[in-house]
């Protein structure tokens, strides 16, 4: 199936927000408020990409858990200290990589404290399956926590060529599916992680 490859308008808007809460804000700590742990530390799923995928978020503890909510620099220390050498964010080719290759569906599973929650399931070409919670997003500063079992937003490796605050991270939403947006975050922004190993 073609993966359709767009930023569409709900990720704009909820970005301009958190730009505009974080612009002044150079916040690099390891996570945003009580979010600041680092879950256990996951399996590595092959999903027929050019890396493997973890099989779950950074902070979690199972694949239905969201996880730290992360500023971009904090992801890549927390990950450093805890998770060790291999693991890393994945970027932009790699994200479009497992959309490409991958069965793309909206699900709901259990997560580790026995409730629901919603987000993408990729299954691979080898029957390996991989889930990401559509977790929301923590803004700038504030320990409250947005659009959670709605939308999926997730940090990428690359830092913003023009915007010294800014890095680019990935969206989803339940009501775009197989459809994913790439743009640009503040990095002191709390977003979730899927690390990847590999190349």
């Amino acid at each position: 199936m073609k993966k359709n490859y767009i930023v569409y308008a709900f990720i704009a808007a909820i970005i301009t927000l958190a730009l505009t809460v974080g612009c002044s804000n150079d916040n690099d700590s390891d996570s945003i408020g009580n979010y600041s742990y680092a879950g256990s530390v996951a399996d590595s799923i092959d999903m027929g990409t050019s890396v493997e995928w973890a099989s779950h978020n950074l902070g979690a503890t199972a694949e239905g858990d969201s996880g730290v909510y992360a500023s971009w620099t904090g992801a890549s220390s927390i990950l450093s200290k805890y998770w060790g050498k291999g693991w890393r964010l994945p970027t932009e080719a790699e994200v479009k990589e497992l959309f490409d290759n991958c069965t793309v569906t909206w699900d709901t599973i259990m997560n580790s404290q026995n409730s629901t929650i919603t987000g993408y399931q990729f299954t691979a070409s080898n029957g390996n399956v991989l889930f990401l919670p559509a977790s929301g997003v923590s803004l700038s500063g504030s320990d409250s926590l947005t659009n959670v079992s709605t939308y999926g937003y997730y940090w990428l490796s690359e830092k913003h060529e023009s915007f010294l605050n800014a890095a680019y991270s990935f969206a989803f939403s339940q009501d775009n599916s197989d459809i994913y947006g790439i743009t640009c975050t503040n990095v002191s922004v709390g977003l979730n992680v899927r690390p990847v190993r590999g190349e």
